[in-house]
C-alpha cells in the first residue's frame, strides 16, 4: 500500500525563520538544510515525547491487556501528515501516519480514553471513517516538503501496517473512532488464520504473556473478554453504550 502524502499545514513559501535548536526545527527547516547540502532526503528525529511505546512500562500483563481496546481489522487507506506540535506555531514540525482500518471485531475498552485534540479533528476531517471503520495513528512516516523527502522513523519493529488482517491494541479517543498504538510494536499482531504473529520479535513481558496465556490464538484471546460481553448484554454497561451510540454493539466482543 503506497501512502498518500498530505500536509495538515501547507509547507510552501520561503523559509525566513532563524536557526533553532533541534527540538524547535520545523519540517521546512529540515528540507532547507538538506537542499543547502545538495541532498534530496533528510531524517526527522523523534521528539522526547514521541517515542513509539517501547519504553512504556506495563506493571503486569493484565494491565496491558485490559487497559486498551483491541480490534481485529485490515488497513484500507494510509496517509501521512505534517503537524505543528507546538501550540504557538503555524509550521509543521513532526510527521504522523494515519490508517483507516475496516473493523471485524472489537474487544474491551480503553481504560483512559484520550482527549480529542486539533490533530485528531484534522485527521478525522480528511479521513472520516465509516460506521465499521476506525482511524489508527502512529508517529512517523515519510513526507515530501519543498521537493525533499523527509523520513521520520523509529525502531525497525514498528514499520508500516500492510493491507492485511491485524489484532491491534489501541488507546482510543473518547469518540471510539480514532486510536493510538501507545504500546508500540507490542500491540501489533498480524493474523494468519487464528494464529497471532507478534510484530515484537525480541523477548518482552507482554508478547511473552500473549504466548503463555493464549498460545498466540485469537480464539483463546477473545475468551478473556467474554465476561465483559456478558456485562454489556445484561445492561450493566448501558451508560457506556449510550455514550458510544454511533458504534455497532454487534462488533463488540
Amino acid at each position: 500500500m503506497v501512502p498518500t502524502l498530505f500536509a495538515v499545514i501547507a509547507c510552501s513559501g520561503q523559509n525566513n525563520s532563524p536557526v533553532r535548536s533541534s527540538y524547535m526545527r520545523t519540517l521546512r527547516d529540515y528540507a532547507s538544510e538538506a537542499r543547502d547540502h545538495g541532498e534530496r532526503e533528510a531524517l526527522v528525529p523523534y521528539g522526547a515525547d514521541e517515542e513509539e511505546g517501547e519504553m512504556l512500562a506495563i506493571p503486569t500483563f493484565d494491565d496491558g491487556l485490559f487497559s486498551y481496546e483491541w480490534i481485529v481489522g485490515k488497513p484500507i487507506e494510509e496517509r501521512t501528515f505534517g503537524f505543528a506540535r507546538m501550540a504557538d506555531s503555524t509550521e509543521p514540525d513532526s510527521i504522523y501516519t494515519a490508517y483507516r482500518v475496516r473493523v471485524e471485531a472489537r474487544f474491551g475498552r480503553s481504560k483512559h480514553p484520550r482527549a480529542f485534540g486539533p490533530f485528531e479533528a484534522k485527521v478525522m476531517s480528511k479521513m472520516t471513517p465509516a460506521r465499521d471503520e476506525i482511524l489508527v495513528v502512529k508517529s512517523g512516516g515519510n513526507l515530501i516538503v519543498e521537493g525533499v523527502l523527509l523520513k521520520k522513523r523509529g525502531s525497525l519493529c514498528f514499520s508500516e501496517l500492510m493491507p492485511r488482517r491485524y489484532l491491534l491494541g489501541l488507546a482510543m479517543n473518547a469518540s471510539g473512532r480514532i486510536g493510538l498504538l501507545e504500546l508500540g510494536c507490542r500491540s501489533i499482531f498480524s493474523l494468519n488464520g487464528d494464529r497471532l504473529v507478534p510484530r515484537q520479535t525480541s523477548p518482552e513481558a507482554f508478547t511473552n504473556g500473549m504466548r503463555e496465556r493464549f498460545n498466540n490464538s485469537l480464539t483463546s484471546f477473545s475468551r478473556a473478554f467474554q465476561g465483559q460481553r456478558r456485562a454489556l448484554d445484561s445492561g450493566v454497561a448501558s451508560s457506556l453504550m449510550s455514550q458510544s451510540s454511533h458504534q455497532d454493539p454487534d462488533m463488540w466482543l
